[in-house]
């Protein structure tokens, strides 16, 4: 697997930056520990500079010795301050570096990100990695031994400038948001999915209800949309069943199929084999990303009941391409035209 973005970042791949040098030093003065030897390394370096700046004044008699050494140990400390700024700020990317080596994660294919773009704009909200299973740091992914030694995160971490979860808090996390507690949840949760989407469900139930009018005309405004817009959406078209909310159905079981990969309810290769069959859904429906992501600004704009998290979303999926994420340019499949529609094209 390839350098992503730092968790809790945008800017792709992860770079050194001197914004994370100050984050290091931050978390270090907050370890006493860690501070002290930093600062002994500092003084160490000084010393010694300064020790090899007296002496050399003492042999040549060019400049009075104690002022040479002192000289010598001031300009060695501003030095290695320096340097060692440097060096905090590529911490984020080493970390990383590291983890990535101790998993053995290869690069996903093309087809695999084409995928996981669905849940790109998802991803890109909180800094999550979006060209990999995991969508952050996983425990699940590391040896048997790193495990161990570190109980999935309930001791800490090998590398403390890459954020992480425990496992025990992930699956929490899971079982709250998703109501996924075992492996049998995930493939309940997939099945439903296929079925209707509890998204698709909601919207259907509320457009044939007496409050589809106002449902319709405020996830129009939000959406920034025609009315008509948001109602051909519980409309069969062109022998098609209705596309209801098919898009916020597709994001959100993706994420929950990862979330479930990382607590360790599946194999690798049975979340990708679950995600295939999602993402066939949207491959099937919409044309391209764009058709897409505008969609999923109709599904936010229904879930959220919120102007700002439409307008959340269109800054996301505009930061993609801003910061040169593979989703922003992965091609989108090919679909298998039917025949009605090869005809139609001809």
């Amino acid at each position: 697997m390839s350098l992503q973005n730092h968790i809790g970042d945008s800017e792709f791949p992860v770079r050194a930056r001197s914004r994370y040098a100050k984050i290091v030093e931050a978390d270090r003065r907050r370890t006493p520990r860690r501070q002290a030897t930093r600062a002994l390394v500092t003084t160490a370096i000084g010393l010694t500079v300064g020790s090899i700046a007296f002496a050399v004044a003492l042999e040549t008699g060019i400049v009075d010795p104690f002022f040479g050494g002192v000289a010598g140990f001031v300009v060695a400390l501003i030095v290695a301050s320096a340097v060692l700024s440097r060096w905090d700020a590529g911490a984020m990317r080493r970390a990383q570096t590291a983890y990535l080596a101790a998993t053995g994660a290869t690069p996903i294919t093309q087809e695999q990100q084409q995928i996981l773009a669905l849940d790109a704009a998802s991803d890109y909200s909180f800094g999550g990695w979006n060209s990999s299973l995991a969508f952050s740091f996983a425990w699940v992914e590391l040896p048997a031994a790193i495990r161990a030694k570190w109980a999935d995160g309930q001791k800490g971490t090998p590398w403390p400038a890459l954020p992480h979860t425990t496992l025990a808090r992930l699956r929490t996390s899971l079982d709250d948001n998703y109501k996924i507690a075992s492996t049998t949840d995930v493939e309940v949760f997939v099945a439903d999915f296929l079925a209707e989407g509890r998204l698709s469900a909601g919207f259907a139930e509320v457009a044939a209800s007496p409050d589809a009018e106002i449902m319709t005309s405020r996830v129009a405004t939000i959406a920034g949309v025609t009315v008509f817009d948001v109602l051909e959406l519980s409309q069969p078209a062109d022998g098609r069943e209705p596309e209801l909310m098919l898009a916020g159905d597709v994001e959100r079981t993706i994420g929950g199929i990862r979330y479930a990969y990382m607590a360790g309810y599946l194999t690798a290769d049975r979340a990708w084999e679950l995600l295939a069959q999602v993402a066939a859904k949207a491959f099937d429906r919409y044309d391209d990303y764009d058709d897409y992501a505008n969609a999923l600004v109709l599904a936010t704009a229904f879930r959220s009941n919120s102007l700002e998290a439409v307008e959340n979303l269109r800054a996301n999926l505009a930061g993609l391409r801003e910061n040169g994420w593979p989703a922003a340019s992965v091609p989108y499949p090919q679909r298998s035209r039917t025949s009605d529609e090869a005809g139609t094209a001809g």
